[in-house]
């Protein structure tokens, strides 16, 4: 997957999420959480063409904040479905099944 791709797959997940909040399907906090990062790609689209290259991926700074935001967001989302939902079971749990 190039530079550019990670990008359309992110801007994807992210509209399917502003999505799934506006059904309720998930709080705000989740689309709080990938902000950062929907912003920091942003800025690179906003930036020089040259972070956009193969061997930016490794080396360019923008890069680099990028990969922190992105760890930062993902430590954030599943911390919010690991927490209780007032008894209920967890959003990615289906219901127990007693034997």
């Amino acid at each position: 997957m190039g530079p550019d791709e990670i990008a359309l797959e992110f801007d994807d997940v992210f509209s399917l999420v502003t999505g799934l909040v506006g059904m309720g399907q998930f709080g705000e906090q989740v689309l709080d959480a990938l902000r950062p990062v929907d912003e920091q790609l942003q800025r690179m689209t906003d930036s020089r063409k040259e972070v956009w290259l193969e061997s930016a991926v490794r080396s360019a700074s923008e890069w680099r904040e990028l990969r922190i935001l992105a760890k930062s967001a993902e430590d954030e989302i599943r911390r919010l479905f690991d927490e209780p939902l007032g008894g209920r079971s967890r959003p990615h749990e289906g219901p127990s099944v007693e034997s």
